[in-house]
């Protein structure tokens, strides 16, 4: 059974999630103003936009803009295909960049790398 993009990326930054011990919520689901539902690959709710940062690994206009103007970040990227196992450490400049809003401190590895 072949996975689709949406679903190994979500896979990825489960792990990623795991590894450096951050929240994470998946799949997530918002409803656009004409009733319909868009499916992100994930909610990161410590980072991003003040609800957090939806990943996706396609892109909607009309989602993402729903979602910003819910005060939501928004990223749509690819999964890994080529740098397998995933390293978490390759994904904290991704999470810096994004931006700290959780509750409370920052992990360590955050305040470290900021």
């Amino acid at each position: 059974m072949k996975v689709s993009e949406r679903e190994l990326l979500r896979e990825q930054w489960r792990i990623v999630a795991i590894q450096l011990g951050v929240q994470f919520v998946a799949p997530f689901s918002l409803r656009l103003p004409d009733g319909t539902l868009w499916e992100f690959s994930a909610l990161l709710p410590q980072f991003g936009g003040k609800h957090g940062m939806l990943i996706d690994a396609e892109i909607s206009v009309a989602a993402f803009a729903e979602a910003v103007a819910a005060g939501y970040g928004v990223s749509s990227m690819l999964a890994e295909h080529h740098h397998l196992p995933i390293d978490p450490e390759g994904y904290i400049d991704c999470l810096v960049d994004w931006g700290w809003v959780g509750q409370g401190a920052a992990p360590a590895w955050y305040a470290g790398a900021a």
